[in-house]
């Protein structure tokens, strides 16, 4: 979940409901202190007519605890109203009101009654005071509310130093203790919400990278075809093939467009690959191509992966009708049996044993120098990028005026190169 709202048919208040964002900490935070705070009350209750029979001025007693009733609920709503923690000035205000009653308690609380009973409710109501400080943003602001909290408890306690001293020490401790220690859980809650909300951006981000990637790798083959359909120096054979192919990168795009359909299933098994690279070689015969198969032909692939080496070839393919200018193009496919703990691109030989291949286009054209010139969407991404993102290396020989080779697959060159 990564808004506020709690999970349907679940309560508000439920911890399965909470949000793990930022947003959602603050609220449990709140939430786990309003429970600190009610809490105090229940404890407080049952003492009440004790209190204001032991008084020395009974009124006075009775607006002491009238205060920390009335205080504990305007937190407690204001918690609610916000859904989340107190704002300074709030928290200031109400330790102003733990402080003003623990220096008053003095005056309302008898001395056996003010170390270890809920008659004097003093020292615990300024407990769950403090804890509620814990989330006060700035460090200094908090160190402050507990310095005031220790300093107030010990005008309160001050008569028990005579007769208790551990006792009183001990109780001080507690709250320089306890105030630490939900300082650091506050803390480490919204760090880890503050983290929790950055990964989400982050993947955000790359999710909507990968997109933007995908749609350059499906539209670029389509977009080269339709640039060379537009040509007039095309001839009427080349052009009837341009709109055949057309019509493949049409229907590879409008499959891009509309998603994979509602429940279906990924392709699945294997595809023999010198098939499928005969079938994009037909594409370009205007190119005077030589196909060179034959040691290939155990070649398998899993059929995602053959349908990428299919688009790289094509891309390639159109790169060299576009711009090479070439009058020999070479495609000749190769395999050789490889040790079982090699990588091997997921292709499987007779029995299952596993494959290096190598797949190599090379065209007799004006080439290029890959140190000076960009690849593009073409060589880039659908053929460098989406190949080794599959396990599948590319290597691109180019040298200017001899021509280009491009080489995929495993045998003889490394995963991923460029």
């Amino acid at each position: 979940m990564t808004d506020d709202s709690a999970a349907p048919g679940r309560r508000w208040w439920w911890p399965d409901s909470l949000p793990t964002t930022q947003a959602g900490a603050l609220w449990g935070i709140a939430l786990l202190v309003m429970g600190a705070r009610v809490g105090t009350l229940v404890q407080m209750a049952p003492s009440f007519t004790s209190a204001l029979r032991v008084a020395p001025d009974e009124r006075a007693a009775a607006l002491t605890w009238l205060a920390a009733l009335v205080m504990t609920v305007a937190v407690c709503v204001r918690m609610i109203a916000t859904r989340g923690p107190l704002s300074t000035a709030w928290t200031a205000a109400d330790l102003a009101v733990a402080c003003v009653l623990l220096v008053l308690g003095p005056l309302t609380v008898p001395d056996d009654f003010r170390v270890g009973t809920w008659v004097g409710f003093q020292p615990g109501y300024a407990l769950g005071v403090l804890l509620t400080a814990s989330a006060l943003r700035s460090h200094v602001l908090w160190l402050g509310a507990m310095t005031a909290v220790v300093a107030a408890a010990s005008v309160y306690m001050a008569d028990g130093t005579r007769t208790h001293p551990s006792t009183v020490l001990g109780n001080l401790l507690t709250y320089i203790a306890l105030g630490i220690v939900g300082r650091l859980l506050v803390g480490y809650n919204l760090r880890l919400a503050q983290d929790a909300d950055r990964a989400r951006a982050l993947a955000a981000e790359l999710g909507r990278r990968e997109e933007e990637h995908r749609a350059r790798v499906a539209i670029h083959n389509g977009a080269a075809v339709m640039r060379l359909l537009t040509d007039d120096d095309v001839d009427d054979s080349t052009r009837e093939r341009l709109r055949q192919q057309a019509l493949v990168e049409s229907r590879r795009m409008r499959a891009y467009l509309q998603g994979p359909a509602p429940g279906a299933a990924p392709a699945q098994g294997e595809v023999a690959l010198a098939g499928r690279v005969q079938a994009v070689c037909e594409r370009f015969v205007d190119l005077r191509l030589e196909t060179s198969l034959d040691l290939g032909a155990q070649v398998r692939l899993m059929a995602e992966d053959t349908e990428a080496v299919e688009q790289a070839l094509a891309s390639v393919l159109l790169n060299v009708r576009q711009h090479a200018a070439a009058s020999l193009v070479v495609v000749h496919l190769d395999s050789d049996e490889g040790d079982d703990d090699a990588h091997d691109g997921g292709a499987r030989g007779g029995e299952g044993a596993p494959l290096r291949w190598v797949l190599s286009v090379h065209d007799d054209g004006v080439g290029f120098d890959p140190e000076v010139t960009d690849r593009g969407v073409g060589l880039g991404d659908v053929v460098v990028g989406e190949l080794a993102s599959r396990g599948i290396g590319v290597d691109i020989d180019s040298e200017p005026g001899i021509g280009t080779t491009v080489r995929m697959g495993t045998m003889e060159i490394g995963v991923g190169q460029g």
